[in-house]
């Protein structure tokens, strides 16, 4: 699938993580077909959020 976002899928993806940047980042491998792709992490204290930064992902940080 074409990384211009209009020929991506119109759909919204939410993938909640905690502590677990090794799957995410194959999860997010996965999903460049999706036009937004969130990730709700909560408060982890490994590479999350650098994995989702570097898939473009956008990202939420809440406690749960």
């Amino acid at each position: 699938m074409p990384a211009d976002p209009s020929q991506k899928l119109p759909v919204t993806v939410i993938v909640p993580v905690k502590n677990d940047a090794e799957a995410l980042q194959s999860c997010l491998a996965r999903l460049d077909a999706f036009a937004h792709v969130w990730v709700v992490d909560s408060q982890s204290h490994d590479a999350t959020r650098a994995v989702q930064a570097k898939r473009s992902a956008t990202g939420h940080a809440v406690e749960y």
